[in-house]
């Protein structure tokens, strides 16, 4: 029925965290959040009191998975899809359903993550929209939301709306009509300028979607790229993030190949001062096939993560990585059945450390690294050591490669890291049991 995964980008480590069983939810097929109080949240589009999808939170720092809502239809129903959720201005996350509601054609709702209490503040029907897309951005001025549904409309082809959170009223912006896109199922990138980049699983002149973008400000909207089985087809539930050299990055579902022969899928960077888009890798039976979810680039080491729910192993999709500086794609993971399989939406970037280099996360002893940075030389201290466990700690650099590996015999200790390139190191402590004690970030001057 489903697992919730962690893994690791240093060590090449993934753990299963959490078995859907039913009663708590089953078939997650999109992607988390973390919301403000620290708690992940998601939906899944089974299960649950009634059998039609739950939300759920997870806490990452005791393992507990919580049903929070039971969808009973007439509140929605995440079945077909479940969406993303979102946290607004106002703490609340919203959220939208595929089916369910007065017309069974999909509701927007909130939940007060204070209060615990969701409600339906909009339901669809077929002139407004019908069918949820992935879910929510909100623009900085007006405070509105923007999302799509896949169909519905005045052409039946779907549209892009705007959400008042305060007024709860819904207008839509974009009535597709193939010319311009047609059956929209990603979430909306929201850039500088209150511009708004999205893409649309048909439409345009080979009716394999287009890229498109929405300027807020005049009501104005621009494709920008037009999918033609070359440079991918379809892009089904991916959306585009903005990675550190200022490209804008997606994932179609299929192509790279010309009809009849047609992909597997592609990924592709756009510019967006060029106006540019550019093939970059194309995806086959060995690296993955048909993705359903983002990218994310971890800004540690400035490379590209994402999900593949297909590979030319065992066929149980995989995990995947883009270093968008030198263009290599690398297999990490490939999913089995025992740790999950068929993988949909993206991967979420949870830091288990605090930010900055000096400030050193410790689950059970109180750890302190100095000089950081040094030249290569560091002093570990480890207050109320315990001297009957026996832990390693384990150096890596920015690729995942091991560079040390030590054992912690008390409760001072050195790494010497002077042959080692200057740049970012992370350390983690492991237990004699393998699990983790502390993690950090040493830097080489």
């Amino acid at each position: 029925m489903g697992t919730l995964f962690k893994y690791d980008p240093v060590t090449l480590k993934e753990t299963v965290v959490y078995n859907f069983d039913g009663s708590h939810g089953s078939y997650p097929d999109n992607s988390l959040i973390q919301a403000s109080n620290g708690l992940l949240y998601g939906l899944a589009e089974g299960g649950g009191k009634y059998n039609t999808g739950v939300v759920f939170s997870y806490d990452i720092s005791t393992g507990k998975e919580t049903d929070l809502v039971d969808f009973d239809t007439l509140n929605g129903s995440p079945y077909h899809g479940a969406e993303n959720l979102f946290q607004a201005k106002d703490n609340n996350l919203y959220g939208m359903t595929w089916s369910g509601g007065k017309y069974n054609d999909g509701v927007i709702f909130r939940y007060d993550i204070i209060a615990k209490k969701d409600s339906v503040v909009y339901n669809f029907d077929s002139i407004h929209g019908k069918y949820a897309g992935e879910g929510f951005v909100q623009d900085t001025l007006s405070g509105l939301l923007f999302g799509f549904t896949q169909e519905g409309g005045n052409y039946n082809k779907g549209v892009m709306f705007s959400f008042d959170p305060i007024a709860f009223i819904e207008k839509v912006v974009i009535d597709f009509n193939d010319s311009d896109g047609a059956f929209p199922l990603t979430t909306l990138y929201q850039a500088p300028g209150r511009l708004l980049y999205g893409m649309t699983e048909g439409g345009g002149d080979s009716d394999q979607g287009v890229l498109f973008r929405y300027n807020i400000a005049t009501g104005n909207d621009t494709v920008l790229v037009k999918f033609d089985d070359t440079n991918g087809q379809h892009p089904l539930g991916n959306y585009l993030i903005k990675a550190s050299d200022g490209l804008l990055y997606g994932i179609t579902y299929e192509g790279g190949t010309k009809y009849p022969a047609g992909g597997l899928g592609t990924l592709f960077s756009y510019n967006p001062n060029t106006d540019i888009e550019k093939v970059l890798v194309k995806l086959n039976t060995n690296v993955g096939g048909f993705p359903l979810g983002a990218l994310v680039q971890d800004p540690d080491d400035g490379r590209l993560y994402g999900l593949a729910p297909q590979d030319g192993g065992v066929n149980d999709g995989l995990i995947f990585r883009y270093d968008i500086t030198t263009g290599q794609d690398t297999v990490l993971l490939h999913f089995n059945g025992t740790n999950g399989e068929t993988p949909y939406g993206s991967l979420l970037l949870v830091k288990d450390t605090l930010t900055g280099i000096n400030e050193i996360a410790a689950k059970n002893e109180s750890i302190s690294v100095y000089p950081n940075p040094s030249k290569g030389v560091f002093n570990f201290s480890i207050t109320n050591y315990n001297q009957e466990t026996r832990n390693n700690i384990e150096v890596y650099n920015v690729l995942g490669e091991k560079v040390s590996q030590v054992a912690v015999s008390n409760s001072q200790f050195t790494i010497n890291l002077v042959n080692e390139p200057s740049g970012i190191y992370l350390f983690r402590i492991i237990s004699e049991n393998g699990s983790l004690v502390a993690s950090g970030k040493l830097i080489v001057e």
